[in-house]
Order: structure tokens, then sequence, then C-alpha cells
């Protein structure tokens, strides 16, 4: 195959050596990616380019361009994988990138990777004139076949005219026209129909497709043979092309009739009892890393977490893990004639990079009609993408396996038109998601059908004491995060409780908009997607979320640590609405598994009333609250008297001070009025039982808050995230620490989720201050986070 003579590197590829693979984790994918950036700067030639100069002749001979058909090629694409691991601002990157905007390039290879690169970059204006000349170019390319069309490695006067093509050359003509039209450069429609037709016309009977079009003459040609680079690049490119050529058949199962979606699933098959992590099937060891990309495709294309039975990333980025030699390249290849570290290093980099990117969205496979729409969370998710500059992706999960593996992204995406129907283990398992801190987004994808309706039982059925109410865009947090949403269209509900969001019911159906790719007509509907994404993830950009690899609530996997010492913990409970004490019922279990694996010190968590405190055996308690709390005198009689006695209470307002729009209000029976917030009622009692100066300011100096300088206080919503000293306040009786009050949020920290209505300490710094009180008032020496 002619792309790694095209774009092949000097010397050979050695073979993996047998050495165990590091772990497939953030850590070890980000070093590999910085090593392999390395390894292609180093690798450049003297002038900083990656295609050997002086430039080969470029004069048009017999049909041929002797030496320069490919040139350019490699620069593009190292450049291409470059700026996909985000080296768009390194002086390196751009002065190759001003040599490579200036060349005339005429093969389809490398046509296609520097749209490729000008896509990626997000500066099309900046390239207009190369773009729109590269474009035409490679559309010029394509020559009739058998009622399709293909591309050849030049397009004409070039070429071999005798020549059809192959499926390389398609799938690069496919990469590089759609990274045109993406940058509103328009593409012919018969030359998406005549994709389509060639691609469905090449396909084998087993589902897979070779490097060349089906010859029944000569079945036994090494080129005939159906292998796992071109299978993938089959199914990647048809959803390109569904994309273009069918975007207006968008919405209940409107692309389900084509040619070209019965073709995918065909090939998804072939993918699913074929797929390899080692090796190209069908051809071991023939353009390993190519296939690898490609697989990435496919995955990000239909959503996949797995062929077959397979973690395709996991396991293909093991295999490059284990292959990267010490100068960060990532050598795949046996056959060093056809390539070598440079270009399989490029590759690897693209899978690495793209692969690893956070997933936006999870997209529930339930027993009803869930994929109505099937490219909806695609095309948002290349939307966002696109506008914030990096990677992301989706995926299609399932209930089968436990809550925790679902999050690997915040937001759980459940859509259809039929009334949801769950079993009680499968409605436990999606309380436990968003217990865990995640977000379930429900999209009727009709007005009718009863799926809405049977979304708000499900959520009353979960949390029986909060109400779906509509959300008010003009004062919820969710009208301006990242996008301004003003149009009427957009209308949401929630199910909240004082301190997040649970569950969002999205109207309208804005998949429609989202799948037709209706950048323009449906603006605010691409708004309304992004500001859920931003919501659920407080503002975090992309390049500071963490990738696929990690799971927010991985902390919960498995048994708790095992730890040497112990502490008790009782938490206070009042009242009959749980959401008042309890406001995140997994922050101290993930506390303690924390508190058991990073300082080795167990802490049992007991729930008791007030009364029940002093014969709880704990030296510690807790106590937290959302709107004024209020105690019997004998309760707090009970309280006290266990503070005499030797008792340390640590006190929080979740949430933290200020307005919450967006947060809902308890039920009617919560005290309301002037006092009706906990601070105020706290304080008002401390003053009424202990006198007006009983609660002061804890000095930063003291020994349980030694060396705690900052911590990481948040409120996106007042637009500031500041770093500063903990703002703690005690009282103290016989001379030690009584009780200790927070009037920032430190409970919903303790969960780790980020939330854009809360006010007080993020993940780390609510971890190290409670982690600090819990210790020393329990007389142990605690580290802090290591």
């Amino acid at each position: 195959m002619s792309l790694l003579v095209l774009l092949a590197a000097a010397g050979a590829a050695p073979g993996q050596a047998a050495r165990p693979s590091p772990a497939v984790d953030d850590e070890n994918v980000s070093r590999a990616i910085q090593r392999a950036v390395g390894y292609l700067y180093a690798a450049a030639t003297p002038e900083g380019i990656w295609d050997p100069l002086p430039p080969p002749d470029m004069t048009l001979r017999g049909g041929q361009y002797p030496a320069g058909q490919h040139f350019g090629g490699r620069t593009a694409l190292v450049l291409y994988a470059l700026a996909t691991a985000g080296q768009q601002g390194d002086a390196r990157f751009r002065k190759a990138l001003d040599w490579l905007m200036k060349q005339q390039l005429v093969g389809t290879y490398a046509l296609s990777c520097r749209l490729q690169l000008i896509h990626q970059l997000r500066q099309p204006e900046e390239y207009r004139t190369v773009l729109l000349r590269d474009a035409r170019l490679l559309e010029r390319g394509a020559r009739a076949a058998r009622g399709g069309l293909m591309w050849d490695y030049v397009p004409p006067p070039g070429g071999d005219p005798k020549r059809l093509g192959d499926f390389s050359c398609v799938n690069y003509a496919v990469l590089g026209l759609w990274a045109a039209s993406d940058e509103r450069y328009e593409v012919r429609g018969p030359i998406w129909h005549g994709l389509e037709r060639c691609y469905v016309l090449g396909q084998h009977r087993n589902g897979g497709w070779a490097y060349r079009l089906i010859d029944p003459a000569n079945p036994t040609h090494a080129h005939q043979t159906v292998t796992g680079a071109m299978t993938a690049a089959g199914i990647a490119s048809l959803y390109l092309i569904i994309d273009h050529s069918y975007a207006r058949r968008g919405g209940l199962g409107g692309f389900r009739s084509t040619p070209a979606y019965k073709s995918i699933q065909r090939g998804l098959e072939w993918m699913a009892e074929g797929f390899s992590p080692a090796t190209n099937p069908g051809r071991p060891n023939w353009f390993n890393t190519y296939y690898f990309y490609n697989c990435e495709r496919v995955a990000a294309a239909a959503g996949l977490k797995y062929f077959g039975e397979h973690d395709w990333f996991r396991e293909i980025a093991a295999n490059l893990l284990r292959a990267q030699a010490a100068n960060g390249a990532i050598p795949y290849r046996t056959e060093a004639q056809y390539g070598g570290a440079m270009v399989d290093t490029a590759f690897a980099l693209l899978f690495l990079a793209k692969g690893s990117a956070p997933i936006i969205f999870n997209k529930l496979q339930h027993g009803g009609d869930w994929d109505n729409h099937l490219r909806e969370l695609a095309a948002l998710t290349g939307w966002l993408a696109k506008l914030s500059e990096r990677p992301a992706n989706w995926q299609v999960v399932d209930l089968a396996a436990p809550a925790e593996d679902l999050t690997d992204s915040r937001i759980l995406y459940i859509a259809g038109t039929r009334p949801l129907e769950f079993t009680p283990a499968q409605r436990d398992k999606l309380k436990r998601f968003v217990e865990l801190g995640g977000l379930l987004l429900f999209h009727p994808d009709t007005a009718a059908g009863g799926f809405a309706g049977s979304a708000a039982r499900l959520l009353a059925q979960m949390w029986p004491k909060l109400q779906l109410t509509s959300v008010d865009l003009t004062t919820h947090p969710i009208g301006s995060i990242y996008l301004p949403l003003k149009d009427a269209r957009v209308r949401l509900q929630q199910l909240a409780s004082p301190t997040r969001v649970f569950a969002f019911v999205v109207h309208g159906a804005p998949a429609n908009a989202w799948e037709r790719r209706e950048y323009v007509s449906g603006r605010e509907m691409f708004a309304l997607g992004v500001n859920l994404h931003y919501f659920a993830n407080d503002r975090a950009p992309l390049n500071e979320m963490p990738t696929k690899l990690t799971r927010f609530a991985e902390v919960f996997r498995g048994p708790a640590p095992a730890a040497g010492r112990s502490v008790t913990l009782a938490r206070i409970k009042y009242g009959d609405n749980p959401h008042r004490w309890d406001p995140e019922p997994l922050a101290f279990e993930r506390f303690a598994r924390l508190l058991a694996a990073r300082e080795g010190v167990g802490c049992q968590v007991k729930v008791v009333a007030p009364e029940q405190l002093p014969a709880a055996g704990a030296k510690l308690a807790h106590l937290t609250g959302v709107d004024a709390v209020e105690f019997t005198e004998a309760q707090w009689d009970a309280i006290d008297a266990w503070l005499k006695g030797g008792g340390t209470l640590i006190v929080d307002q979740a949430g933290g001070p200020g307005p919450k729009p967006g947060a809902s209000p308890l039920a009617a029976s919560a005290p309301t009025g002037p006092s009706a917030t906990f601070d105020s009622a706290f304080r008002q009692l401390i003053e009424q039982r202990y006198g007006r100066e009983a609660l002061l300011l804890m000095p930063s100096a003291h020994p349980w808050l030694a060396g705690l300088d900052k911590v990481g206080y948040r409120n996106v919503m007042l637009q500031r995230r500041q770093s500063m000293r903990p703002k703690l306040e005690w009282m103290k009786l016989d001379d030690r620490p009584a009780i200790i009050y927070s009037p920032y949020d430190l409970t919903c920290g303790l969960l780790g989720c980020p939330n854009p209505l809360v006010s007080g300490a993020g993940e780390k710094g609510a971890y190290e201050i409670v982690s600090r009180l819990v210790l020393g008032a329990a007389a142990l020496e605690g580290k802090g986070t290591r």
C-alpha cells in the first residue's frame, strides 16, 4: 500500500520487545503523548520539517509525478498529529506550518492531511486560499468506477487512467473533503453519493473491505484480502458520508433506510468478530498504526466503548505504550521498506490523543427506542470539540455493569419516544449514578408517546421529596454558563435538591437540530448542548478535564481500603427530609475511603438523631444544613452535654453562602422568613446558648491548619475561582475546639462533584480541611493529601 511509501520515514521499525506494558491510565498515556511529541520534533530535518529537501521534481511526465506526488504529506501528517496533541502554540510547530502552507501539494494523501490539519487548527479564514485550492484539487480526483467514485494517488491529469484507485486513497479523499466541508466548502452532492456507492459495492460478503474493489477474476490477490485497516476506514468513512448525504433525514430513524447505514452495520459485525488490539487483521504487521488510527475513528463515530468484548482503547493503548522506545518513538512495523518510526509515531499519537479525549455524553442503551437519532451526539460533541479546539468523545453504555462503570462521563443521556421501563435494580443504578455525582439528561424525541411522563414518574420514584420544576433560563446558570440561551424553543425542566441538579428533561427535540447539523438555524439548540456540558462540569475546559480513562467514582470501586487506625464520626440527622441534613448521601463514604487510602486511618460513619449523640461512642460529629435548622431544647441539651464531655462538632453550610440560582427550595413545611438560612439560624442558636462572642475566627496558625495556606474555593456563577485560606470559625470549651464552623460548603465538596450551585471548597480543599479537622480532633497525626 502506498500510504507508507508516501509518508515513509527513515529507519527500520524494530519489533516490539517482550516487556510488560505500563498501566493504561491518565498519567502514562499523557507521558506517552508528550514523549511522542518530543520524538517527532527531534526527528525533523534541519529545516524543521519532515519532508526531505530540496523539493522533488514536480514535473508531470506521462501522467505521473516521478518523485513528488506525495511531497508534503509527511509534514502535513506530523503537524496534524502534533496539533491534535495541542502543540499549535509551539514555535517549532509554527515554523513548519508556515513552510507547509506555501507548498503546492498534488497527492491525494498530502492534500487530505493538509486539509485535516487546517480543520484541526480552527483557523479556516487564515488558510482559506489553501483550503479552497486543496479541496478543489482533491474533489477533481474522483474517477468513475463501476457506478461509484474512487480515488488514486493523484488527481487528473496525473495518475494511471487504467487504475481504478483503492480504498486507502478513497479513505483519505473522504477525510479531506469532510474537513473542507466542515469549514464551509461546498462539496458537490454527487461526490458523496458516488462515495457511498463505491463503499457499498466494495463491501465483501463477510462485511469487511479490502484494499481494492472486489475482483471476481482474481480473488486470491493480496489486495483482495479483507483487512482491519480497510474495514475500519470503510465504516468511519460511511459515517461521514451519511452526515453529508443524509443530514436532512435526521430524526426518528431517518438514516436507517440508507445503503450506507446497512453497510455500516455489517462492517461493525466484522469488527466485533475480527478485532485485534495488536496487529492489522487480515494482513498482520501491515500498516498496524494506520489500522489503530482507523479503529479510533470508528469508535468515535459510533460511540463504541467496545468492539465485541474488547475495550478497544485500553487494549491498543497498552500495546502502543509497550512499543514506545526510549527516545519517544512508537515503532510498530516489521516491513521497514514501507515506513518507519516517524509515520508510526504520528498515527499512534493521533490514536492516543483522540482516543483518550474526555467523554462528554454517555448515551444509555435501554429497552425502549433509545436510538431514534443515530448521529445527534456525534454532531453535538464534534461541535463542542470545534468550539473548544480540543478533542472530545461520546459513547453508548448500558445498565449491565455497576453504576460506577458509567462514571467516565458526568452526563447520562436517555432518549426515546415510548414510556421508559426500568426494573427496580436498573432504577437503583440510575439513582446511584446521580448520587455518585452524575447528571441524568432526558430527551423526549417527540412530545407524544409517553416518554416525558414516564421520565417524570421515574424521577418521583427515585426522589419522592423533590419536585420536577420548570427552568427559568434568565436566572438559572444553565442559561448563561457558557453561551447565552434566549430562544423560546429551549425549554427545560429540572429535578434538583437545594444544592445540586440531579436531572434535566429537555423539551423541543433539540436532537433534531443536532443530528441535522443545523449550525445556524439551530444555533440555540447547539448552545444548549454545550451549556449542559459546562454546567455538569462546572465550566471546566476540555483540556483540564480527565480523559476517558478516569471514572469520577473510581474511589467507590472495590472494597474500602484497609486501615490500621480508626475514628468514629457521627452525622446528625433531623427533620423528615433527608435533603436538609444529607444533601450528598455518598460524600462521607467517599471521604472515609480517601482517608483510609491516603492516611491509613479508617472512618466509621454513624447516623444519629441529636438525642442519640451522647451514646453514639463518637468523639467527632458532623452537622450540615441548607436552611434554618431547628432543634428542640432537649435535642440541643443532648448535643451540649456531648460537647462538654469532650466531643468536637464540625458544622458547615451545605452549598455555601449567597443565592443559588437554579437550586430548588425544600418543601413548604421548611422554616421560612428572614432567618431561613442555615448560617443565620445556626449563629443565632450559638449566640443564644453560649453568648455573642462564642464563635470566633479560627487562627490559620492552629496546628490543625498549619501549612494549609490555600485551598480552592469555587463559585462559577459569581465568576470567581479563588484560592484562599480556609475560612473557619470555632467555639472553644475548656480551652479546646468544641465547635468548628464553615459558612462555606464542605459537604458537597467531599463528594468531588463539580457543581456551579456551590460556594465553598472544591474537591481537594474539602478533603484537606475535613481530614485535618477529623484527625486533629481525634488526636491523630494527619498529613493531608499526598
